[in-house]
């Protein structure tokens, strides 16, 4: 009989919170997978953030910001650096968001190479 793998002992709150910081829930996005453009944030009126916030270690100095959900993940898989999509879409950069890309040094602009994507890049540039 093979002897299992021991386990890590997982992370305390304090542990967590130094390697990525407290985070609250501010907004639930729902798309619907026939429809794209069926979607709801719950609650309505809540905040913004940035998908995959959560995932960028606090000593990174550079950021890609994406489109979409999909997208930064992919980002993520096929180069290993940090990602985070806009909460909205290609024009939607709130003010509140801001603020959270100032630490770092570079921010990469990978939008969709369409009319909309183009136009979002160069409103943020």
């Amino acid at each position: 009989q093979t002897p299992q793998p021991k386990l890590p002992e997982p992370l305390t709150t304090d542990e967590i919170e130094s390697l990525h910081g407290p985070y609250i829930t501010r907004r639930i996005k729902v798309r619907s997978i026939e429809q794209k453009s069926w979607q709801r944030l719950d609650p309505p009126g809540g905040g913004f953030g940035l998908f995959g916030w959560h995932t960028i270690p606090h000593d990174t100095n550079e950021i890609i910001i994406t489109e979409g959900e999909f997208d930064a993940m992919a980002v993520y898989q096929a180069t290993g650096r940090p990602a985070v999509s806009l909460p909205n879409g290609c024009r939607s950069l709130p003010m509140e968001v801001l603020v959270l890309l100032e630490r770092f040094d570079t921010v990469y602009l990978w939008m969709d190479n369409d009319g909309p994507g183009r136009e979002g890049a160069e409103m943020f540039a």
